[in-house]
């Protein structure tokens, strides 16, 4: 999957629409604080998940508090590079509904469906787990994300076993460490 671009308005640090190319080889995101870095990764885990799982479950946090809407809506465009096929994934959260669009080649589907269908798309083995969004929100935060923690962790890594443990959290291999630690 190549991801083509994501919109995002009224969602956390994006109160106004704003539209990001995203069809690159190589993508570099840097800003000062409070710019919408973390936001715009976020918009992408939640547009694939539904879920951003470090904020634990509260949704009232989507909608910025200056969305011109009152809303939060992102749209993520993206590729299926073996078979060169687009699709459009929407979400949106309006303090109490949510939304889920999935535009595809061979139509567009909503809510319960969508998120069937999206999941077949993304990682169809997430539909073994018993919370398919759960599964994928883990997994794109566990092997996509560089986890900010993780990185701080490194950063103020007093030995090189504690920077050996961050890297490893961070290339998912922390589980074998644990379990040679063990």
């Amino acid at each position: 999957m190549r991801l083509l671009s994501i919109e995002l308005s009224g969602f956390r640090g994006f109160a106004q629409k704003r539209e990001f190319n995203l069809d690159a080889d190589a993508i570099v995101v840097i800003g000062a604080n409070g710019h919408g870095k973390t936001s715009l990764f976020d918009g992408i885990l939640w547009a694939l998940s539904g879920r951003i799982p470090r904020l634990q479950g509260d949704d009232s946090t989507m909608v910025s508090m200056y969305s011109e809407t009152g809303q939060a809506r992102v749209r993520l465009r993206f590729e299926d590079q073996n078979t060169e096929n687009k699709y459009a994934v929407t979400r949106s959260f309006d303090g109490k509904e949510k939304r889920i669009t999935l535009e595809t080649p061979r139509g567009s589907y909503q809510g319960p469906s969508a998120e069937g269908a999206l999941i077949d798309l993304v990682w169809p083995d997430a539909a073994l787990a018993s919370d398919s969004g759960d599964a994928l929100a883990s997994v794109l935060t566990r092997s996509i994300y560089l986890q900010q923690d993780l990185i701080r962790q490194f950063i103020d890594a007093a030995s090189p076993q504690q920077r050996f443990a961050a890297v490893s959290e961070l290339v998912g291999a922390g589980r074998v460490t644990e379990l040679q630690d063990s």
